[in-house]
């Protein structure tokens, strides 16, 4: 079998983002190299949110509570440059109801500019492990209150990461 150290897969970093009242917030991230700068991560989250996110949008409280529908019914992709990071990225972007009111949130994926084409390549197969990882995003976060997801969220990002080791030799 072969290690993951010999899978050549050029996604660099995962980023889960929100949009609270604050701003954009990256809430869970994973780095495949060395730990990235804070503002890379943030830029990520800002640029991801802008682009792929609106306002207008208010869900049904009821409807869009359950990880499935909201999977379902999301299907905001977007393929975004990161030129300050010689980067490019993929995110998927979808909202969950939380309360009375409607989160906007992306996950997205980076590779270095270099690697871009692993992105276009790969597309409908990085849209459906992206989705299912939104899935299980949603799940631990309409489930549990914001207190005890500390450290729960980074878990489906590192699953999202070996899923795209377990297609590395399908992807590249």
């Amino acid at each position: 079998m072969e290690s993951k150290s010999n899978v050549d897969i050029p996604v660099v970093l995962i980023v889960y983002t929100e949009l609270l009242p604050e701003g954009p917030s990256p809430i869970a991230y994973i780095s495949t190299k060395r730990a990235p700068q804070s503002t890379n991560v943030f830029n990520v989250a800002l640029k991801s949110i802008a682009l792929l996110t609106s306002d207008d949008v208010v869900p049904n409280p009821d409807v869009f509570k359950d990880p499935k529908v909201i999977v379902d019914e999301s299907d905001a992709f977007g393929i975004i440059p990161y030129p300050d990071q010689d980067a490019v990225g993929m995110s998927y972007a979808f909202t969950y109801a939380k309360g009375e009111g409607a989160i906007n949130c992306t996950l997205s994926i980076l590779v270095p500019e270099a690697e871009k084409n692993y992105l276009f390549e790969n597309h409908q197969s990085l849209r459906s492990v992206l989705k299912y990882t939104a899935y299980e995003l949603l799940k631990i976060l309409v489930s549990n209150d914001r207190k005890s997801i500390h450290g729960k969220l980074t878990i489906p990002l590192q699953n999202l990461l070996e899923k795209l080791y377990r297609l590395g030799g399908v992807l590249s």
